[in-house]
């Protein structure tokens, strides 16, 4: 839907104004009423307050209802609705003059006089957002004004009740002229940037599907290039190629994680990063993540250290992989930016009294170069570091910060810096999140216990990715049948057996969705057959489809080959040929 118009925005307004404002108006009329049924009939001043009351509240809910879903244009029919509605109310609503003005007395005619004129300004004030509306309600209470001025100049034979009441009309119209086009203005502008923050989210939406469709294409041919390059370090080389093998595997794989941060910066962006909580070991993630970077900073001389003393609550509701991907960028940027000293991270996690509420906080301390304070807010900023000389110096995007904030206030909290140059930094990540009472997920036994012959259908229409899936699963299996689409692997099961699937999921004729439906609902024997997604198409959103579809497991390319063969291991049944754990040169 676009953005709505000046006009439906006016009548947002209006809106606004006559549903907030109903149990006012209700009151203001009671008390009315009560002036009323003084000078009159009791009976005539309750009934009319009634009338009033329903009025006004089938006034309020139209508006309601009739606003209740966003807009981008009011029809016609509503508009003329809504203006008869307001005239009803307007007409009903003189009722009062007219007993004032029968009785006659000075005050009584006061009374009239103050009655018109303050509701002639509280319409010009709170509902003077579009002419026919202003126009419907303010007009039959002025023709009721004039009516009065002409009698009063009648009944005392001069023009001066008549003329006051004429000018009194006039400055109101000069009033709701000038308010009219200064709402006008306001409206119209409001509409633009509407309007503008529309086209902004299109576009945004647009990049994001282009950058899905780039990760798509660049993962495919980085399959190959990760894919051979791991075969050939395994392969019977020499020393010196197996090194320019690691070459090609390390360019690549940073080539793949650079890919992989823009792409998570571009869900920042566009609010699309959606976090999934499982039961998890926040002990456990921090101790990992902290060890994997032990080596790095020994090489340096750097003592990583990790201090786990206040972890009081260790069983939590997380993202895990998301976590670690925050703690990961946080815990390499220190390693990356001490040359000398020590790194340490320090991890609490505080249940909140009488609640299952607990405070996690992590901070990464480290002894490296520092950073001005002039630069702590543009450091979260993306693509942005403390100056150029460092980007030249130790490289990297300037994503890393900014996907962790990102995925901080994913979490309900943030990421802040206290630093000082020359003294190191110190940044904390925080967040709040509930104890977990399920259990953790448990691990497959079988992980370890893939079988040597296992029958595996390859479905895959890229030959290369092909040659790459054989090259890694060569040493541990040789019962290996390709298809090159969907439809040809449902030919494939009907003609002989496997024990595992691995399904590419776009392809042509039959891609991998339609074909892993069709394994799913068939009637046959291997319906319930392991289909192991391998796709280039590695989104949250893109995983949650696969499965949606059946798939047993998900693997994005490029494929690495323990990950891989662990995954076939997983979802092999045991016993049924000669282990194979000990034979694979990948393990």
């Amino acid at each position: 839907m676009g953005a709505p118009d000046a006009t439906v925005l006016a009548y947002r307004e209006t809106c606004d104004t006559v549903t907030k404002e109903y149990p006012l108006r209700v009151a203001t009329t009671a008390c009315v009423a009560w002036i009323i049924a003084a000078i009159d009939a009791p009976a005539a001043a309750f009934f009319w307050w009634t009338a009033m009351a329903a009025l006004l509240a089938a006034e309020a809910l139209s508006y309601r209802s009739i606003f209740r879903e966003e807009r981008a244009t009011i029809p016609l029919r509503i508009v003329a609705y809504l203006a008869a509605l307001s005239a009803a109310c307007s007409i009903v609503y003189t009722y009062p003059v007219w007993a004032l003005l029968a009785d006659g007395a000075p005050a009584s005619l006061f009374a009239a006089a103050a009655f018109m004129a303050g509701t002639l300004i509280h319409l010009t004030v709170h509902n003077a957002n579009t002419r026919l509306i202003y126009s419907s309600a303010a007009m039959p209470i002025s023709l009721v004004f004039l009516a009065v001025g002409i009698r009063l100049s009648m009944s005392v034979g001069n023009l001066i009740p008549f003329v006051t009441v004429l000018l009194f009309l006039m400055a109101m119209i000069a009033a709701y002229m000038g308010r009219l086009e200064s709402t006008r203005q306001i409206n119209q502008a409001m509409a633009e940037a509407l309007a503008e923050r529309e086209a902004a989210r299109r576009a945004s939406e647009a990049k994001s599907q282009f950058l899905a469709k780039m990760s798509h294409e660049l993962r495919t041919p980085l399959n190959g290039i990760l894919g051979m390059a791991q075969a050939l370090k395994q392969g019977a080389v020499s020393t010196d190629q197996k090194e320019q093998a690691s070459i090609i595997a390390s360019s690549g794989e940073m080539l793949l994680s650079i890919l992989g941060e823009i792409l998570d910066h571009a869900k920042v962006e566009s609010n699309h990063f959606v976090l999934e909580a499982h039961p998890e070991n926040i002990d456990e993630i921090i101790s990992q993540t902290v060890s994997l970077f032990e080596s790095a900073a020994a090489n340096k001389g750097v003592l990583l250290s990790l201090d786990r003393s206040q972890l009081d609550e260790r069983h939590l509701l997380l993202d895990g992989p998301r976590l670690r991907q925050a703690l990961t960028n946080l815990i390499a940027n220190a390693v990356k930016f001490t040359d000398s000293g020590a790194i340490l991270v320090k991890a609490s996690a505080r249940r909140r009294p009488d609640s299952v509420q607990v405070d996690v906080r992590i901070d990464v301390r480290d002894t490296g170069i520092g950073i001005v304070k002039e630069d702590f807010d543009r450091i979260f900023e993306a693509f942005e570091q403390a100056d150029n000389s460092i980007t030249r110096r130790y490289g990297g995007t300037g994503l890393g910060l900014a996907i962790c904030r990102g995925i901080a206030q994913a979490m309900r909290g943030d990421v802040s810096v206290v630093s000082s140059p020359g003294e190191g930094s110190t940044f904390s990540l925080s967040f709040t999140t509930e104890i977990s009472t399920a259990c953790e997920p448990a691990r497959n036994a079988r992980a370890g216990g893939m079988q040597t012959g296992a029958r595996v259908l390859l479905v895959e229409d890229i030959d290369v990715n092909r040659k790459v899936a054989r090259a890694i699963l060569g040493p541990v299996t040789k019962n290996i049948v390709e298809a090159e689409n969907g439809a040809i692997a449902l030919e494939k099961l009907k003609e002989e057996s496997f024990d595992v699937v691995l399904m590419d999921m776009h392809m042509p004729v039959m891609d991998g969705f339609a074909a892993t439906r069709a394994i799913r609902n068939s009637d046959a024997n291997w319906s319930a057959i392991p289909v192991i997604a391998l796709t280039a198409a590695a989104s949250e959103e893109d995983k949650r489809r696969c499965f949606a579809a059946g798939v047993t497991a998900f693997l994005s390319k490029p494929i690495k080959a323990d990950e891989l063969i662990a995954m076939i291991c997983s979802h092999v049944e045991p016993g049924q040929q000669e282990d194979l754990s000990r034979k694979s040169v990948f393990a």
